[in-house]
């Protein structure tokens, strides 16, 4: 990793802080301490932004941390601004929407289960246990890690082939179809302690 040419010290012995295009080119070169200057400079402006932005406080957060890490792959298209704030509202606006179009099919798909379970009933105990079902569905699939839920939806939901989510993920195939037969076993799991209809 390269690291960023830092200004000599002045008369004052603190050196000037380098300008936001110069620590963003360190940091399209992997230079961390470019990244942490940045991060000092901007996480309590993004954070409030993403306060605004994101409904969940704690999403705030993990999005502030996960808009620096993600800095470092998107340094190399900064098109060179004075100030970087805007670049990085910017990723993190395009992760929030990311996630939120996550948790749009997500909810999508619980409807779609829901009315397929209510559809295929003819009584209320029947209703009632496919409600139950779903729900049971729903935990389990909380529960798992976000590497076998990811698996699980982009091969069940989005019909994604497993080379394709082995290259999405940047992970060999055969992870892929481990977590994904991890993921179908667990969602088996929580539907057969809900026990004989």
């Amino acid at each position: 990793m390269k690291r960023a040419s830092l200004p000599r010290a002045g008369a004052s012995g603190r050196a000037p802080e380098p300008p936001d295009p110069e620590l963003m080119a360190a940091v399209a070169v992997g230079d961390l301490s470019a990244l942490g200057v940045l991060y000092d400079r901007y996480h309590v402006t993004l954070r409030d932004f993403l306060l605004r932005a994101a409904p969940d406080p704690a999403d705030a957060d993990d999005l502030v941390q996960e808009t620096f890490l993600t800095l470092l792959q998107a340094a190399p298209s900064y098109d060179g601004r004075p100030r970087a704030g805007g670049f990085i509202v910017g990723v993190a606006a395009q992760l929030l929407r990311r996630r939120r179009r996550f948790l749009g099919r997500w909810t999508e798909i619980l409807w779609e289960v829901q009315e397929l379970c209510v559809a295929a009933v003819a009584t209320p105990e029947e209703n009632a246990q496919a409600t139950e079902d779903l729900a049971a569905v729903d935990r389990a699939l909380y529960r798992m890690s976000e590497a076998k839920r990811l698996t699980y939806l982009m091969v069940e939901r989005e019909g994604l082939s497993g080379e394709e989510v082995a290259a999405a993920l940047g992970v060999p195939l055969g992870t892929v179809w481990t977590r994904l037969h991890h993921a179908r076993a667990a969602l088996q799991r929580a539907l057969q302690k809900r026990g004989p209809r």
